[in-house]
């Protein structure tokens, strides 16, 4: 006689990005499995494939981890860790008095931890009066192929990576056609200012974020501390 099926519950979600509303069902032991390997491994490529392929998974190959931006893999995993392995995280946070520096264990709600700032910022950077940049969200593909990102040459390369087209009055460009060198020799003639536009393209993205309040355990301090990213959350 054949083992019976077991089916998994399943979950609306609207995307941050574009505001698609894709269905989600919880992690598998399988996938589990995939996650807790990658970790042992402690290679950050095999961790994002994990994340990449658990992701593509539980939404039924509606999301390409590939091509939607890693803030929007973020928060969907998070859901999928919610409703796979349950809504309280327990966290170990120290005293901010470092006189004190007590350990206190609390619990944190993962369904009150949303994406947070302004929106999706606008992909189109204008320079000059002429020329306007198209940049691409960053995605889970474009940090692999970058690798640690430690050294300003890492940084720059990301940087070229993610531009998708240059407006120079009425021609455009097309920046994943143009060469390393080009693309690098337009980046070092810009201003500071200019530079920083760009910069801030890439701090404006919407972030995991959760400001949780507890008392320390050791001196009876009321603290606040701000937790971000993934793997903050997930650890």
């Amino acid at each position: 006689m054949a083992l019976p099926k077991i089916n998994a519950p399943t979950y609306d979600l609207k995307l941050y990005s574009d505001g698609r509303t894709v269905k989600f069902r919880p992690f598998l032991v399988k996938e589990q499995k995939l996650l807790l390997m990658a970790a042992e491994e402690g290679k950050p490529a095999d961790i994002m494939n994990a994340l990449g392929t658990i992701v593509k998974n539980c939404t039924f190959d509606q999301v390409d981890p590939e091509q939607v931006p890693l803030f929007e893999i973020e928060n969907i995993f998070l859901r999928l860790r919610e409703k796979s392995i349950g809504e309280v995280a327990e966290f170990k946070l120290k005293c901010r008095d470092e006189e004190c520096g007590g350990v206190t264990q609390t619990g944190v709600d993962l369904s009150t931890i949303t994406l947070q700032g302004d929106g999706v910022p606008s992909n189109k950077i204008k320079i000059t009066d002429n020329i306007t940049i198209t940049m691409r969200f960053p995605t889970m593909k474009m940090l692999e192929n970058m690798g640690s990102m430690t050294s300003v040459e890492d940084n720059m390369k990301f940087l070229s990576e993610a531009m998708e087209s240059i407006q120079h009055g009425e021609n455009i460009i097309d920046a994943r056609t143009t060469s390393k060198e080009e693309l690098q020799e337009f980046i070092d003639s810009m201003t500071q200012d200019q530079f920083l536009r760009i910069r801030d393209y890439f701090t404006s993205m919407p972030r995991l974020s959760k400001d949780v309040e507890y008392k320390c355990v050791k001196c009876g301090k009321d603290n606040v501390r701000s937790i971000s990213g993934l793997q903050n959350f997930l650890a």
